[in-house]
């Protein structure tokens, strides 16, 4: 399952890339990116969970950041950017650091 989610985290990121460096807009983009980026973070949790993030952390929080900013979006939840930008660099930190 955790392969799936990254495929879908791959996509997710070549097509938000695009879409801002290139200006592309196109009815529905917000709401792909949003499945996307939620279905992408669910994989990935549940693969996680299966081998209890023993050998990725990064992954963990990976998937949280994914959930959070996708549930962020869908629902306009007040959550402050510093709380996601706080949990983006401790996944960015923890995938650098993975062995």
């Amino acid at each position: 399952m955790g392969y799936w989610g990254y495929i879908l985290l791959s996509v997710w990121l070549i097509l938000s890339g695009l879409i801002s460096l290139l200006n592309i807009h196109f009815s529905g983009s917000a709401s792909l990116l949003l499945v996307l980026s939620l279905i992408a973070g669910i994989l990935i949790l549940v693969d996680g969970i299966k081998s209890k993030f023993t050998h990725n952390l990064g992954s963990l929080f990976l998937s949280i950041w994914l959930i959070a900013s996708g549930l962020v979006k869908l629902t306009s939840l007040p959550v402050s950017s510093s709380i996601l930008s706080v949990i983006a660099i401790i996944t960015g930190t923890l995938l650098l650091l993975k062995k």
